[in-house]
């Protein structure tokens, strides 16, 4: 599903026509709106398999850098297992 501040391309209705591609401004539940490239704004509730995101947006790019700087938990030394006593229960 689209966020808020996505670009997205959305497939023509009708055949000979061409894609559009624009940017989330909103969304509610269902309904997004999207800015188009040639400056119009639109609302609509997309089809099944009718839109797909082109470019998420930078946030998404952002906190995957953060997290790829951050150490890793597999550069922490494992924990020794305890060892279980034979005999006693």
């Amino acid at each position: 599903m689209a966020e808020v501040g996505d670009r997205v391309e959305v497939l023509p209705s009708k055949g000979g026509q061409l894609p559009r591609t624009g940017v989330v401004t909103g969304l509610s539940g269902s309904l997004i709106a999207v800015r188009w490239d040639s400056g119009e704004e639109t609302r609509f509730i997309p089809g099944p398999g009718v839109m797909r995101v082109v470019q998420g947006a930078q946030r998404r790019a952002t906190s995957a850098s953060r997290s790829a700087a951050s150490p890793a938990k597999a550069d922490k030394k494992p924990k020794k297992k305890k060892q279980q006593r034979k005999g006693k229960k």
